[in-house]
């Protein structure tokens, strides 16, 4: 993960105006926190990672506000069970934006899929 986040910090240096590629650096970063606070039993270690996946997610909105990509790790990481950021509401209207954006992708009907079934949202 260091590696990652010192080639996105590099590529904003260097490549202010690469919005895709830094998008892309800043979500496999937001990702990579989202999966391992899904191994962690520890709340507390847990609540840390999904905080860093937030911020980055946060840090990728304001690169490109427009990213369905985005959209669709925020409504992932609204649906984590068991921590503070659990927020099916939220993560509905994360999905619902990113289909707005990316009429039938894939991962945004599945996001609903979960938010209806799992949370009834």
């Amino acid at each position: 993960q260091l590696v990652l986040r010192e080639s996105c910090e590099i590529k904003e240096d260097i490549f202010p105006d690469a919005k895709a590629e830094r998008v892309s650096l800043l979500l496999a970063l937001a990702g990579h926190s989202l999966n391992a606070a899904l191994a962690i039993p520890d709340r507390r270690e847990r609540k840390k990672l999904l905080d860093d996946a937030a911020q980055l997610f946060t840090r990728a909105d304001a690169v490109d506000l427009s990213d369905a990509r985005i959209k669709l790790g925020r409504g992932f990481l609204h649906l984590h069970d068991g921590t503070d950021a659990t927020d099916p509401s939220r993560a509905r209207r994360a999905f619902e934006q990113a289909l707005l954006e990316r009429p039938a992708e894939p991962l945004a009907v599945l996001g609903l899929a979960v938010c209806h079934f799992v949370h009834g949202g």
